[in-house]
């Protein structure tokens, strides 16, 4: 499995690179902007996108995601510090698995992960 990790917090995305490869992934790309994702998408379709909402650059994960799912469509995962309702309701409009709140376990993650693999 192929896994893109859009993450602006390089800790929290190499632990979650590090529990993906635990539970089997073979390739996972971390990336720190939602420009840098969108680059990497260009030749390439992973098995899972996980999207930090809440990014740094000019353009925030919701944005990526809507044109990433034009591109797709793309398994999609969300994952947020943020439990707004309305961020969450904007998310809830772009075709995903769900929205992880940080900070997450590692069983949350193996949830998303089965829904892939099965």
């Amino acid at each position: 499995m192929k896994i893109l990790i859009i993450e602006d917090e390089t800790i929290i995305a190499m632990d979650l690179a590090r529990l993906l490869y635990s539970l089997g992934a073979k390739e996972v790309k971390i990336v720190a902007s939602a420009e840098e994702g969108l680059s990497w998408l260009s030749d390439r379709k992973p098995d899972l996108i996980i999207v930090d909402i809440k990014l740094r650059g000019s353009m925030d994960g919701l944005q990526a995601t809507r044109i990433i799912q034009k591109k797709g469509p793309f398994h999609l995962v969300y994952l947020t510090a943020y439990n707004d309702e309305i961020i969450l309701k904007e998310a809830k409009d772009i075709p995903n698995l769900g929205v992880v709140i940080k900070p997450f376990t590692p069983n949350e993650i193996l949830n998303l992960f089965s829904k892939i693999i099965s």
